[in-house]
């Protein structure tokens, strides 16, 4: 999601809401180039509330629902 937003490939519409649920995600990239999103109840507790917007955002510009949930490994998206 990081590089389609980068690449200007996507935007999102004007919502501070969904804004600070996209940026309350901590991620790290590990050996391999393999990239994992923190847990989403890591996000939960931050936020105050379940990510659910972050997580719309990323399914619309993802494959299967459950590659595409904010915590785990990301996978290959292709962006």
């Amino acid at each position: 999601m990081r590089e389609a937003f980068q690449s200007g490939a996507v935007a999102i519409p004007p919502s501070e809401e969904l804004l600070a649920e996209l940026l309350a995600v901590k991620y790290e990239v590990k050996s391999g180039g393999r990239t994992y999103i923190e847990p989403k109840d890591a996000i939960r507790d931050r936020l105050g509330h379940s990510p659910d917007l972050a997580d719309i955002c990323a399914m619309a510009l993802g494959g299967a629902a459950e590659v595409c949930t904010l915590g785990g490994y990301v996978g290959d998206l292709g962006f």
